[in-house]
């Protein structure tokens, strides 16, 4: 009997399944669009529709990679800032269809993901997901950085301006995520309108409050002034959170991935890496670069959770 692994992929905005093979390739993929509520069934229904279209009855194990913060006793989200649900019960869902279920962080299995199936030898790194939200996993001296509850990762809520006072998912304000992710970025595109003046397509939409995330990006590709003026301050708070998060853990590559970065990543490397010189302490010395598997990455950090756990998780997951 084929050891097929399952892997989830719990995003604010998709779920994504897959089933990997035994030589870790992917043989078929479900998507679906995240709900704002009643989560456990839309997860029910695509693990339902890809093992039924795959035709395969056993599953040896699965990985599970979602947002935080997770009750890794229950296997429970708990208040996930971008899904209106107190509690979604992932893990039970799940041991329908494999008794052998590990969960963690979408970033922290992300950067597993790059130790497990791509560096052994990472001793100190740091991932860092640009998406629908702002998230991230580090690698201190070789082992996944958990902290007490399995929860020392929440990066994206870092604040990185404190008079902003725009208020993020989770409650707090000026945070990272609640800047530059990509649920939040028409709301910071309508404020810096307000206090600046262009005349241009995009800024005349952007006080109006009629533009989509994908707008602006694709409106800087094309030379917009204004475009470029947000997405230029997107990259100086990007880099802000990464000089912060470098001088924490003294890594030596932070690697970016998720899939708002993986469209525009054009436009947001190195307008980041620019802001990260003047940012960041000359006594740092690390690179940042894109990450294996960019909009996968969680995917295939569910996968390399559960083809190689990391002790921290297995403990955690144990608990």
């Amino acid at each position: 009997m084929a050891d097929y692994i399952l892997a989830l992929d719990i995003g604010a905005s998709k779920i994504i399944a897959a089933v990997f093979d035994h030589r870790g390739e992917i043989i078929d993929v479900e998507r679906a669009r995240t709900p704002r509520s009643n989560v456990e069934k839309t997860i029910d229904q695509v693990i339902g529709k890809l093992l039924g279209r795959t035709g395969i009855s056993y599953i040896a194990k699965a990985g599970i990679a979602a947002p935080g913060p997770i009750n890794y006793r229950e296997g429970v989200l708990e208040k996930p800032p971008n899904i209106d649900q107190d509690r979604v019960h992932v893990t039970d869902v799940v041991k329908r269809y494999t008794r052998h279920v590990i969960i963690a962080n979408d970033g922290v299995a992300g950067i597993w993901a790059e130790k497990a199936l791509v560096k052994q030898d990472l001793k100190n790194a740091v991932l860092v997901t640009i998406g629908t939200g702002i998230g991230g996993g580090v690698i201190v001296d070789g082992r996944l950085l958990i902290g007490s509850n399995g929860n020392a990762h929440e990066i994206g809520h870092i604040v990185v301006d404190v008079d902003s006072g725009l208020e993020c998912g989770c409650g707090g304000v000026g945070h990272w995520e609640a800047l530059a992710g990509g649920r939040w970025i028409p709301r910071t595109a309508k404020t810096l309108a307000s206090s600046t003046s262009f005349d241009t397509e995009l800024y005349h939409k952007a006080r109006n409050g009629d533009i989509t995330t994908g707008d602006i990006y694709e409106y800087a590709k094309k030379g917009d002034a204004f475009a470029l003026h947000v997405v230029d301050y997107l990259n100086k708070i990007h880099a802000a959170g990464i000089a912060s998060i470098a001088s924490t853990y003294d890594p030596e590559v932070v690697y970016l991935s998720g899939g708002l970065f993986a469209r525009h990543k054009e436009v947001i490397l190195d307008g980041i890496q620019r802001y990260l010189d003047k940012f960041a302490g000359r006594h740092l010395r690390f690179k940042v670069i894109e990450s294996s598997f960019l909009e996968q990455q969680s995917l295939y950090g569910a996968y390399a959770i559960a083809y190689s756990p990391p002790i921290e998780l297995v403990k955690l997951n144990q608990e």
